[in-house]
């Protein structure tokens, strides 16, 4: 079983952060790939080691699973493979840092907040230059505890 992380996803369409599984970019369930470039196109996502990247494209490549059984129970509960084109973002610290205020802040006065609960003042903090340093500011859950497919 492959180890993943938690990434951060900047909702373009609901102006939200949302903590993310990495293996969110191999499976969706309940949609079609109209709806999910429609959702996940030109969001950005900060990965742990500072990159940020945006989805430009998702993909669905197949009813998810390599056995018989479990692609039956793919069709069964419409679960797909995927694939996900990142492409290079040229975003700036400053404009990554409103969008994350904003997005969380949005985030967390919504009825069901997908980000814990934040101390603010992290991501207000001046002294956050870079995007690894932004990532480092996030509480954020274990990958376990993340959106790990896309719908």
């Amino acid at each position: 079983m492959m180890e993943y992380q938690t990434l951060v996803m900047f909702d373009e369409l609901d102006k939200k952060l949302i903590p993310i599984n990495e293996g969110v970019f191999k499976i969706a369930q309940f949609s079609n790939e109209k709806n999910l470039n429609r959702k996940y196109a030109g969001n950005l996502v900060l990965f742990s080691n500072g990159e940020i990247k945006e989805i430009s494209q998702v993909k669905i490549t197949g009813y998810y699973g390599e056995k018989v059984l479990t692609k039956i129970f793919s069709i069964l509960n419409s679960t797909y493979d995927i694939e996900v084109k990142l492409a290079n973002s040229e975003i700036s610290i400053e404009s990554i840092l409103g969008k994350a205020r904003e997005y969380l802040k949005n985030d967390l006065e919504s009825v069901d907040p997908y980000m814990p609960p934040q101390d603010f003042s992290k991501i207000s903090d001046e002294s956050i230059k870079d995007f690894k340093a932004l990532y480092s500011a996030f509480s954020l859950p274990a990958p376990e505890d993340c959106l790990d497919v896309m719908v």
